[in-house]
């Protein structure tokens, strides 16, 4: 698949975070919400932590730079670790309320 739908696809991960997926053909961003209880250095940080490494694009934009020869399995593992990683940090903020 085309990999801005494959980070599109993303957004359903959680989507009280994210607003929409944006990019041009393997550099990609999630775009927090505006009232989105974390930035995206905390979501950056959560996903080195699992192995995957991000980049934030300002405080909203969690930006993906995958290499050309990225594969259709090394997309998912990254997804799935993402899922991981955001799964964690909403977990910890329920435990802060």
């Amino acid at each position: 698949p085309p990999p801005l739908f494959i980070f599109t696809f993303s957004l359903f991960l959680l989507p009280i975070l994210f607003v929409l997926g944006r990019g041009s053909a393997l550099i990609n961003g999630l775009v927090l919400k505006a009232d989105a209880p974390l930035k995206s250095l905390d979501i950056v940080k959560a996903a080195t932590s699992e192995g995957l490494l991000l980049v934030p694009a300002g405080p909203t934009v969690v930006r993906f730079v995958p290499p050309l020869i990225v594969s259709a399995a090394e997309v998912e593992e990254a997804l799935t670790k993402l899922a991981e990683a955001l799964e964690k940090l909403t977990k910890a903020l329920k435990t802060l309320d």
